[in-house]
């Protein structure tokens, strides 16, 4: 059978793998229900409605469509990326949606159900279908439908391993009974049959110990989980293998010349064993840097498969070369803090001496940027006058800079190898910063080395997307580590039993169970070792009950998982010996004998422990032997006693003093403490926003809402405080729905209790706190397009303003009443309103709103008048004062906004360097809406510069993320890009759903966007009608905002479709749909006033081509000319190769004079004059004498109109064409005299023509 193309697995987590690539995951829980309904319910069209109603009930239905049909988009590429050319698997049929499979596509769920059909004849089939139930179905999915679902797929499950179990039983095949009994124990620990089941083959298999243990477990579980006691029937079988085992051991002879079992410590300090081609590529990677190629690698691989290990030796291979290694890591436990892995390694590389040796490369600006990561800095560095950090609203960009300074210093100083273990732990603030020094490493004399577990990568979405950005940067170096082979395995028992030799058979039946997993491996040798089933006599020599000439030793039973064998050695334990394990594995990975003798009430760690190497001594104190122990540990505590150990750590870490309030606030938050919790919590939130962890700053106040709402003792003040605080995060990391949510909740709560936010508290001060409140509600609310909120906001902001002291007040009011009033498409009151804010910042000498207010009157100009020189000064005036308040994050902005100015007005390379300075810091900066708005302006400038491929790239990140941000209005115009770029290659369906997605937008100008792109779609498919349409209605809102560019683009686009109707179908023309010369001739216009000169020299071409048509070659020639030379500025390549041919075509014209036209010899352009010429300083000149345009204009206007236009396409031409007449040339040809003509071309100079003559020699 071929390999299918595509594997869906829908148990456990949804994931889609493509022939020969690795698995996918949908990138949103969105994504996930859709794709799961479709594939579930195969085969069967689904109704839009449907859909909608089923998977997300509580939206509006227009808004539901909408989200729907970003999803179906998403699903789609995500079920058929476009670069695999596989057929589409969602059909889209009118109304419905359907989810077609065909032989190339292989789901687990159906391959599980189609094995499972009743009645039940091939166990090998039954057991093939147990496999595939790796875990309960969509396991993230909690919607109604999914839950059904699950409880269908989980009962035939059961259903199936009840009956291999009796199956099994019936022919004695006693090792696959127990593997469907425990299965069935895990799946369902209350079915106390299965647990009978389980102890009567334990006792079978001669596993009396594990027999009695089994009812242990059950009864626990019994007990735990209903509050009653097993079955008489499960009873009675107990007590009699109880029975059983006691009568055996009273008989038991004793071996001579043997000892029971020499109690022997297996060490996870083993020799190193096998990687040799991991250390040679991590070594290589360390030469390198010492080289100065510095950068980053990951060491991947799953839990235990050495990755610490073989980082110790490249420590220690580092070091021996001369390198300084410092480490670090990541933490899951409450010992987690912001950018906590790079503290530890920055804090352990920066002695007193390094420190002062950066210093002198360092200055004392950026040092003092470190200092809220490391306050201990002064100390290092006494001569050193630290700074206060410079002020701006985002400052992150100067900790990252400040640290990537630090880190080139110190490889100048001495190689360095850092390494920082748990990458898959990492919290977001250490990600960005990583993110941002990155690109600074791949010079220097600095190599990052990380570790991650490979298999919690996708599981992280924030750790999983920085190292996605890493890859396609080219800034990581990826190393797995899979599992040991048969002979390193062998070589692993070895050493680790200390054995003279090998033991192959034995080694190769561990090797096959753990799959070569080395602390698995070692683990199965302790549990096996203390449950007396490896022995080791009194000479050395180890024995199993298996041994002999021929055992393969399959008999011998080991854990499936790693898990299990750690769970095996637990039950080995004393209960006092797991009482110091619980209360170890809630402090954390690292621990002081004091702390950890404090939680087990003065007890020190039982030695068991230490010998078995559960925990380990260090020079710190104490740690776990390995962090799986730790997870395994602490995943069986229950519920109540694991709180009941937090609360116990919380106390004893107040009564050392213990500086770390994240520690503190996290215990008594799982533990339920929440009046404890509360204040503790609230002031993580501060600690992380100190250090501009944001996104860990807003985890700390969710938690302390939680705490709060769960408090019997509060105060109200607190809530206002709590809100506030998340409001603003949330709108910082772009979180906008989040961040309304939270200012509507500070309002409401000033509504209901007028005393916030605290007692005693001044009617000013609480008026101040709302207008702060309304203030970022409209903030937050027209960037989510929801301009009415934003406005009502607004209003009330004004209205509590108008009666308030504070100068301020009333300066914040207005310009956020402007930026609403401007998102509002009311420009005229934009302006207004920021200029009455720019005069009250003014006064108070305010310049950082004198900057914002000539932001947004920028973009208030930009929208009425065009890119104009305007425009230009008030973004430069604003990016100005941003930099010399050093406010970097708001200086970039500008640089973006300038971008966009140039971008119109044709400076395409400009617009591209200026976008490449601010999306490194936009990154960096996590500020993926800036990073957006960046790389959309980055994008239109590619794609009229002819670089599709390079803007589609672009476009697609930037949609992404918008849809995920929610900025609809954002995500619709890079719909627009979409199509435009999807027309310029050709693919007209595509470009035509783009289109018309974002045509249903409620912003006005994106409407325009779309209805304009549309019409060019139409005309160059020849739906002229259409076109025409579309152009109607786009003017009619063009009128409404008055927006000139946008206009001159539309008439631009009118003309070409009067062009293109040989017919005559179109209305006649009129003064709002003049005819095609006029169109353009007005497009010109208003493009020039506009200064768009990318879409001017556009116009000028479908002019020129215009004239082409219309018989006036040297006319066209002089418009194309312009047209070219304009294009050429602005770089854009797909216009100069459709404006060559026409150029040539006007040669090509003038070379055979038309009806109406005549060969005259013309002195060239640039000839000396007051002198008779020589021949060869004559041109020979086509003049078009005679036009049909000619007539119509002296019909309208008169003789000596139609003489006047008669001069002026007579001179235009003679330009085009390299020459230039004399006044006594023109009336010549036009048989008039002299003074006539210079009557004529006085006039039109008058009216602003440029008319170039020799004056009135012959």
């Amino acid at each position: 059978m071929n390999e299918p193309a595509i594997r869906i697995a829908l148990f456990g987590a949804l994931e889609i793998t493509h022939r020969g690539g690795s698995p996918l995951r949908p990138p949103t829980q969105r994504v996930l229900a859709l794709l799961g309904y479709l594939i579930t319910h195969h085969n069967v069209p689904q109704s839009r409605d449907k859909l909608v109603d089923q998977l997300w009930p509580d939206l509006p239905p227009r808004q539901g469509r909408r989200i729907l049909s970003d999803t179906l988009w998403r699903a789609r590429r995500l079920l058929t990326p476009p670069e695999l050319n596989e057929p589409a698997l969602v059909v889209l049929g009118g109304d419905t949606v359907t989810f077609r499979p065909d032989e190339s596509v292989w789901i687990d769920t159906l391959a599980f159900d189609q094995a499972l059909q009743p009645p039940y004849h091939d166990p090998e089939a039954l057991r093939a279908a147990v496999e595939l139930y790796r875990s309960d179905f969509l396991e993230d999915c909690y919607d109604d439908w999914a839950l059904y679902e699950r409880e269908r797929l989980r009962e035939r499950y059961l259903s199936a391993l009840q009956f291999l179990l009796a199956h099994d039983q019936a022919r004695q095949a006693h090792d696959q009974a127990l593997q469907s009994a425990l299965r069935l124990v895990r799946a369902d620990p209350l079915r106390e049959e299965a647990h009978r089941a389980l102890m009567r083959l334990y006792y079978l298999l001669g596993r009396e110990a594990d027999a009695l243990r089994a009812f242990e477990q059950c009864r626990n579980a019994l007990q735990t989980e209903l509050g009653i006691e097993p079955e008489p029937e499960t009873q009675s079988l107990y007590d009699e293998l109880l029975a059983l085992q006691q009568r055996r051991a009273s008989i038991a002879p004793t071996a001579t010349g043997t000892a029971s079992n020499t109690h022997f410590a297996i060490s996870n300090d083993v020799p190193f064993v096998g990687r040799q081609a991991a250390r040679a590529e991590l070594m290589d990677a360390v030469e390198q840097a010492l080289v100065g190629a510095g950068g980053m690698v990951l060491l991947a691989g799953n839990a235990g498969q050495g990755k610490s290990h073989l980082l110790r030796e490249i420590a220690a291979g580092a070091a021996w070369r001369g390198a300084q290694v410092s480490w670090g890591r990541g933490r899951e436990d409450a010992q987690a803090l912001p950018f906590g892995p790079l503290r530890e390694a920055l804090a352990s590389a920066l002695t007193p001496a390094r420190a002062s040796a950066i210093a002198a490369s360092v200055p004392a600006a950026t040092l003092s940027a470190l200092l809220p990561l490391l306050p201990d800095l002064p100390e290092l560095l006494p001569h050193i006058t630290f700074l206060t950090p410079t002020p701006g609203q985002y400052p992150i960009s100067a900790l990252h800079a400040a640290i990537g300074a630090v880190l080139v210093a110190l490889g100048q100083t001495t190689p360095q190898l850092i390494i920082l273990e748990d990458l898959h732990w990492f919290d977001t603030a250490t990600l960005d910063a990583l993110a941002a020094v990155l690109p600074a490493l791949r010079d220097a004399q600095v190599l990052l080395t990380a570790s991650a577990r490979a298999d919690e990568l996708p599981r992280r979405p924030a750790v999983w997307n920085s190292l996605l950005h890493f890859d396609r940067a080219g800034l990581l170096r990826r190393i797995e580590l899979r599992g040991l082979n048969t002979d390193e395995c062998a070589d692993l028992v070895r050493r680790a039993l200390k054995m003279q030799h090998p033991a192959p058979r034995f080694s190769a039946r561990l090797a096959e169970a753990t799959g070569g997993n080395p602390f698995f491996l070692l683990e199965t040798l302790r549990a096996l070792h203390e449950q007396g089933k490896l022995t080791r006599d009194t000479k050395g020599v180890w024995h199993t009950a298996w041994d002999g000439p021929d055992a393969d030793y399959h008999e011998l039973e080991l854990p499936a998982r790693l898990h299990e064998a750690i769970d095996d050695r637990l039950r080995e334990l004393l209960p006092t010996e797991r009482a110091t394990l619980a209360a170890a594995a809630v402090l954390g990975q690292n621990f002081t004998p004091t702390t950890l003798a404090r939680m087990a009430d003065g007890a020190l760690p039982p030695p068991e422990l230490l010998r078995r190497q559960f925990l380990i001594e260090d020079t710190t104190g104490y740690r776990f032997g390995h962090d799986t122990l730790r997870e395994v540990v602490y995943n069986d505590l229950d519920d109540q006693t694991r709180r009941a150990l937090h609360l116990r750590a919380a106390e004893v870490l107040e009564q050392e003093h213990y500086a770390r309030v994240e520690a503190l606030a996290q215990h008594l938050y799982l533990a339920g403490a929440w009046e404890k919790a509360l204040p503790h919590m609230i002031q993580a939130g501060t600690h992380a926003c100190a250090v501009y962890a944001y996104r860990d700053a807003l985890q700390n106040y969710d938690h302390a809402l939680e705490c709060f709402n769960s408090a019997k003792s509060k105060q109200l003040s607190t809530l206002w405080d709590i809100h506030l605080r998340r409001a603003e995060l949330a709108t910082l990391l772009g979180e906008y729905t989040n961040a309304i949510l939270a200012y509507e909740a500070v309002l409401q709560l000033a509504e209901r209790d007028p005393r916030l936010p605290a007692a005693g508290v001044t009617g000013s001060a609480r008026r101040s706190a709302q207008i702060q409140a309304l203030n970022g509600l409209c903030f937050v609310a027209g960037h989510t397009n929801d301009y009415e909120l934003a406005h009502r906001a607004s209003r009330r902001a004004m209205a509590l303003a108008a009666e308030s002291p504070r100068m301020i007040d009333r300066a914040e009011a207005w310009y956020q009443a402007g930026v609403v009033s401007l998102r509002r498409d009311d420009y005229g009151e934009a302006q207004t309103l920021l200029e009455q804010a720019r005069t009250l910042y003014e006064a108070l000498n305010d310049q950082a709103g004198l900057a914002r207010c000539w932001y947004r009157i920028g973009f208030a100009t930009l929208r009425t008048e065009g890119a104009t020189a305007q425009a230009v000064t008030l973004f430069e005036q604003a990016r100005a004062t941003y930099q010399h308040l050093g406010a970097q994050y708001e200086e970039h902005d500008c640089t973006v906004a300038l971008a966009n100015v140039l971008l119109w007005r044709g400076a395409l390379p400009e617009t591209i360097r200026l976008t490449d300075i601010s999306i490194p810091f936009f990154r960096a900066s996590a500020a993926r809406d800036k990073v957006s708005e960046a790389l959309i302006a980055r994008a239109e400038a590619l794609r009229r510069m002819g670089r599709l491929d390079e803007a589609l790239a672009a476009v697609e990140e930037v949609y992404q993320t918008h849809i995920e941000l929610g900025r609809t209005a954002a995500a619709q115009y890079d719909s627009i890009v979409l199509g435009a770029i999807m027309r310029g290659l050709g693919r007209y369906a595509e470009a035509q759903h783009w289109l018309a997605a974002a045509y249903a937008s409620d912003d006005r100008l994106n409407k325009i966007r779309a209805l304009l792109a549309l019409a060019e779609l139409n005309l160059a498919l020849g739906a002229l009608t259409t076109a025409w349409n579309q152009l109607d209605e786009a003017m009619t809102l063009i009128d409404w905002l008055h927006a000139r560019a946008q206009r001159g683009i539309a008439l631009r686009l009118l003309g070409q479709v009067r062009t293109a109707d040989q017919a005559g179908t179109l209305p006649a023309p009129s003064n709002a749909f003049p005819d095609a010369e006029q169109c353009f001739k007005e497009s010109v216009q208003l493009l020039l006033q506009a200064n768009y000169e990318s879409e001017l020299s556009t116009t000028y071409v479908c002019y020129g081509t215009y004239l082409l048509k219309a018989q006036r070659p040297a006319e066209a020639k002089a418009i194309l000319l312009q047209g070219q030379a304009l294009a050429q500025q602005c770089g854009l390549a797909t216009l100069l190769e459709q404006l060559q041919p026409e150029l040539q075509r006007t040669i090509e014209a003038a070379a055979y004079p038309a009806p109406g036209q005549v060969r005259v010899r013309l002195a060239r352009q640039g000839t000396p004059r007051g002198r008779s010429l020589r021949a060869e300083e004559f041109a020979e000149v086509v003049w078009t004498l005679e036009s049909p345009e000619d007539s119509e204009m002296r019909l309208r206007h008169g003789k000596a109109a139609e003489r006047q236009a008669r001069i002026r396409r007579l001179c235009a031409e003679a330009l085009a064409q390299g020459a230039e007449p004399t006044v006594s040339d023109l009336a010549a040809a036009l048989g008039v005299t002299g003074r006539t003509i210079d009557r004529d071309i006085a006039a039109l100079r008058a009216a602003g023509e440029i008319v170039v003559t020799r004056g009135a020699g012959a």
